[in-house]
């Protein structure tokens, strides 16, 4: 009963606002109140396949960072030297649960990647697996490739739909 009348409230407050952002929010809410969070297996937020070809690899390893669940990585530490199709290069050290890249180089690394930031972009959001970039060619890793299956396997993957009023 509680929640109907908080749903009538926020669809209320959705018809009278002016904004359309947060009338989306209002009859959002109003609609998980009484139909619960959708779920739907298998669809996850992952941009589409002409957006990642398009990414730079400084924009997939910003997609990397950013999806790295920290508290799991706290106590990893890991140097990663990547190489990409278009001569660009990079040191990747994850350190404290956080991810740093840039040109520094103090020691060597746990394991060289070369890859394509298409592949790395598609490992990053499970669409693809380790496995898969080595069979077809895309990705060829040197030294340590259990490390950089570590560092994949410490990537959050976001479900499409999550609650907005309860937690």
């Amino acid at each position: 009963e509680a929640r109907q009348l908080q749903a009538a409230a926020l669809e209320q407050l959705g018809y009278q606002t002016e904004s359309a952002v947060w009338r989306d929010f209002y009859l959002m809410g109003a609609q998980e109140l009484r139909n619960g969070t959708p779920s739907v297996k298998g669809i996850r937020p992952t941009a589409t396949a002409d957006t990642m070809r398009a990414m730079t690899p400084q924009m997939v390893l910003d997609l990397c960072a950013m999806k790295l669940n920290g508290p799991n990585a706290l106590s990893e530490v890991m140097q990663l030297e990547f190489g990409f199709d278009n001569g660009w290069s990079t040191r990747l050290v994850l350190k404290n649960g956080v991810v740093h890249y840039g040109r520094r180089r103090s020691s060597d690394p746990d394991a060289t990647i070369t890859t394509t930031p298409f592949a790395l972009g598609s490992m990053a959001n499970e669409l693809t697996t380790l496995a898969d970039e080595l069979a077809n060619g895309s990705t060829v890793v040197t030294g340590s490739v259990a490390t950089f299956e570590r560092f994949l396997g410490l990537l959050d993957q976001f479900e499409l739909f999550f609650a907005i009023i309860e937690p």
